[in-house]
């Protein structure tokens, strides 16, 4: 009866002991938790930023592009065709 008492302590001992480092633990996972998060959310705003530079790159080359083909039109030198036999013809007009 002594040995069960002292084996029941022994035991309540021990789960106190465990559940004070497994709480030690849980702190330290919610810690890397928020820690990995705060990394995650600050990289996708490094990449929102330079897909935003990208957009604005893609949106200078088309108007550069329309501002290209204006020229051809007033100059009347686009193909009536889908094929271009001769590119100086496209650049010049006699």
């Amino acid at each position: 009866m002594a040995k069960q008492r002292l084996r029941r302590k022994c035991l309540k001992r021990s789960k106190r002991h465990l559940f004070e480092q497994i709480s030690a633990f849980k702190s330290q996972v919610l810690y890397l938790k928020h820690n990995l998060n705060a990394r995650g959310i600050a990289a996708l705003q490094h990449e929102f930023i330079e897909i935003a530079q990208l957009i604005q790159a893609m949106e200078k080359t088309i108007a550069e592009a329309r501002s290209f083909v204006e020229v051809l039109s007033d100059r009347k030198a686009l193909p009536t065709s889908g094929h271009v036999d001769n590119l100086d013809s496209l650049l010049y007009v006699d």
